[in-house]
């Protein structure tokens, strides 16, 4: 099998895990757990094809999981954050550490604010001023959680899930 087969065979695996994770989202009081179970598969598609096919698989699961998930919030979440996984790994190339984490945290912070945004648009409940600070500060932390995750499930991938799947 060829490099671009696997890549492709990957990224389209990684997609379809991504989306049935997104479903998850759609279990009482879970509309922001399952988003952020779906871009962990998203982690191993970047980290193995790269930002681009990171990003194209992120599409797929976007569209596919617009698509089949019943919570609008679940899937809004996952449309504005789930590309992360596949900026993260040129964001950690940049080589001061403080640099590399503001530019991190504005990727997300950016992503938080198109999420209300677009909540608005769409017609889900807007929250007073003191409520949106607080979500942001909380979107803040998950996100230092999530960044530790994602390094995690890289390093996992790169260590074993890569020879064990035939990926040299």
């Amino acid at each position: 099998m060829g490099k671009q087969t696997r890549r492709l065979t990957l990224c389209a695996m990684m997609a379809a895990l991504s989306v049935v994770l997104l479903l998850t989202g759609a279990l009482p009081l879970a509309a922001y757990c399952g988003p952020i179970l779906a871009m962990l598969p998203l982690a191993a598609a970047a980290e193995e094809a790269g930002m681009g096919w990171g990003l194209g698989t992120y599409a797929a699961a976007a569209v596919v999981g617009a698509l089949l998930t019943p919570e609008p919030e679940a899937v809004l979440v996952f449309a504005c954050t789930g590309f992360y996984p596949a900026v993260r790994g040129p964001l950690d190339r940049i080589r001061r550490r403080w640099v590399r984490g503001l530019g991190k945290l504005a990727v997300w912070t950016a992503a938080l604010c198109l999420i209300d945004r677009l909540g608005v648009l769409l017609g889900l409940p807007e929250e007073a001023a003191l409520m949106k600070g607080a979500l942001l500060l909380l979107g803040e932390a998950v996100f230092f959680l999530l960044d530790r995750l994602l390094g995690r499930v890289a390093l996992q991938w790169r260590r074993s899930w890569r020879k064990r799947l035939g990926f040299r």
